[in-house]
């Protein structure tokens, strides 16, 4: 049987990733004329899916039994919760690469990184996947769609 802990931090955690879906559907809608098209749309399935998410985890809490969304019992952090913040810190990391170097720049650092130190592949696997990726987006983005990309604070 699961820590009752776990349920309220996994709704906890979905509310964060809710909350951060509407802010990036809030500012897709900043875009104007066709720019705005596919970001909105990807706003509003992230919106719906950590929505669904929300209810899942809202119902699990609630069939458990556990009362107050409130009432907390600090406990020692398990391998469950480093992990999930292991998660967090990730996605930190690729939000910050992405913002201060674009995504050509900040792509093949977040991917080189996170196959490198966390699913501990060798540095060959790491920089020829780090690279066929960054390919990949380039061949998409840049060259078959014509899209221009963010390029970063520091490369822009």
């Amino acid at each position: 049987m699961e820590h009752p802990a776990n349920h309220k931090t996994a709704l906890i955690v979905a509310l964060l990733v809710l909350a951060f879906a509407i802010s990036v559907l809030v500012t897709a809608y900043e875009y104007r004329g066709g720019s705005g098209i596919f970001p909105r749309f990807i706003g509003w399935v992230f919106v719906g899916l950590t929505l669904i998410e929300c209810i899942v985890q809202l119902k699990s809490l609630t069939s458990s039994g556990q009362g107050s969304l409130f009432a907390f019992s600090f406990t020692r952090p398990g391998e469950k919760d480093i992990k999930e913040l292991k998660g967090i810190l990730w996605i930190g990391f690729i939000l910050i690469t992405l913002y201060l170097g674009g995504f050509l720049a900040g792509i093949p650092v977040y991917v080189f990184a996170f196959l490198r130190l966390s699913a501990g592949r060798s540095y060959k696997q790491s920089l020829l996947l780090s690279a066929g990726a960054t390919g990949f987006i380039y061949l998409l983005f840049i060259e078959l769609l014509q899209y221009r990309l963010y390029q970063g604070l520091i490369f822009g």
